[in-house]
C-alpha cells in the first residue's frame, strides 16, 4: 500500500487508487482533505497481505468514507491497442474496484466507487490520475481548477447498492459486472 507524500495521518475520507504515482499525484492536489493510497495492481484487493495493509491504514487514519478509483479505459473500440473483442472481457477495472468496495462495506465502511470521465481520456482511450493532471497542468488550467476538477469525481462516487440504478453501463455490460462481483465477493453461509 503506498501513499502520497502529503498524505494526511488522520482523516476521515480515503481513496485507494492503482499504481503509486497515481496516488501521489492526487494527494498532491487535494492535500490533506483526503487520505489516497494505492495498490499495486486492481487485482491485489483479493491479496489477503494488500488487504490486512489496507483495513490496518483506514483504521489507524481513522476513515470512515473510502473511494475506490481505478483507471478508466476504452476496451470497445477496434481502433484503439486497448480492445478486447469479447465483452465480458472489458471491465476488469470496474469489476475489482466493486470487489473492493463491497468487502470494504462489510468491513463497516461508507464505501463507493468512483469514475474518472470518458472526457478526460487521451488518444489511447485511457485516464488516470496522473495522466489527468499532467493533461491540465499542460492546457494551461489553473490549479484552483485543476482541485476542483478532481474533487467533483471524488465527491460523485457511487454507494455500492445504487451502482446498478446509475445506468452507468448498458444493461448486458452490467449483468457481466454484477455476476462476476457476485462470484468474487460471495462468502458461505454455512461454515
Amino acid at each position: 500500500l503506498a501513499g502520497g507524500r502529503l498524505a494526511p495521518r488522520q482523516c476521515k475520507r480515503a481513496a485507494i487508487l492503482e499504481g503509486e504515482i497515481k496516488s501521489t499525484a492526487l494527494q498532491d492536489v487535494v492535500g490533506n482533505d483526503w487520505a489516497i493510497a494505492s495498490v499495486p495492481g486492481i487485482t491485489q484487493v483479493k491479496n489477503l497481505h494488500v488487504w490486512a495493509g489496507i483495513l490496518d491504514w483506514l483504521k489507524r487514519i481513522g476513515a470512515r468514507t473510502v473511494l475506490v478509483i481505478f483507471d478508466n479505459e476504452e476496451h470497445g473500440d477496434p481502433k484503439l491497442a486497448s480492445f478486447r473483442p469479447q465483452l465480458e472481457d472489458r471491465f476488469e477495472a470496474e469489476i475489482w474496484a466493486r470487489v473492493c468496495a463491497v468487502r470494504l462495506e462489510r468491513e463497516g465502511y461508507d464505501a463507493r466507487v468512483g469514475y474518472l470521465p470518458d472526457e478526460w481520456r487521451n488518444q489511447s482511450g485511457k485516464v488516470d490520475w496522473d495522466s489527468a493532471l499532467a493533461a491540465m497542468l499542460q492546457a494551461g488550467k489553473p490549479k484552483a481548477e485543476i482541485r476542483s476538477a478532481f474533487e467533483n469525481v471524488l465527491q460523485t462516487a457511487i454507494r455500492i447498492h445504487e451502482l446498478g440504478k446509475a445506468k452507468l453501463f448498458e444493461p448486458a455490460a452490467e449483468r457481466i459486472i454484477s455476476d462476476r462481483v457476485a462470484v468474487l465477493t460471495y462468502e458461505p453461509a454455512l461454515p
